[in-house]
């Protein structure tokens, strides 16, 4: 009895302890992710076309997160009153999108479709997405895009004694840069 509960025990504590080592969760998807995407279905067909999808926070859906995108499969950027959400279903390895139609009236419906992971690190991922009728296909192979382009702002501003000189209605401030740049100077009374 007691080498039953022995070996109960550590398979519980190897079953919580790979748990924890497999960190996938919902907020490893936040960013700007790039790739490509294939497309099989009775109106459209297509391979490789380049794709992006932006996953940010936000919206009202617990357990969601509000995302754009390039692809028009995906996002219905002519329905501004299309609200679209981004989900991940851990036990699954599934993530969804959402599409849910709202009107003054109320919400009109939803579309949700559930892409299988097929890979996936923090870096990358590989989904496949199946109708429930089976006439559309489509797989996205998305790289999680890590050199985006931040506004650039000086951390440091440096005014020598005596700036501005109130004594003098004219006053010099010489900026110096480390590389030709173009940008305002702002000087507020």
């Amino acid at each position: 009895m007691a080498k039953i509960k022995l070996t109960q025990y550590s398979l519980v504590t190897a079953l919580f302890m790979a748990s924890c080592l497999n960190g996938q969760a919902l907020v490893n998807f936040l960013g700007h992710w790039t790739g490509l995407e294939q497309l099989d279905s009775p109106s459209l067909s297509y391979d490789n076309r380049n794709i992006s999808i932006q996953i940010m926070e936000g919206g009202e859906r617990d357990g969601f997160y509000i995302y754009s995108s390039s692809s028009d499969f995906l996002y219905n950027e002519t329905l501004n009153w299309a609200y679209h959400y981004f989900g991940f279903d851990k036990e699954n390895t599934q993530i969804i999108f959402l599409r849910r139609f709202i009107t003054p009236l109320g919400v009109l419906g939803y579309e949700e479709m559930v892409y299988d992971l097929l890979e996936w690190t923090t870096e990358s991922f590989v989904a496949d997405y199946t109708s429930d009728d089976g006439a559309s296909y489509h797989q996205i192979r998305m790289d999680l895009n890590l050199l985006e382009l931040f506004e650039l702002a000086p951390t440091r501003f440096n005014l020598s004694q005596n700036y501005p000189n109130p004594f003098n209605p004219s006053t010099a401030i010489d900026v110096i840069m480390e590389e030709n740049s173009q940008g305002s100077l702002i000087i507020y009374n």
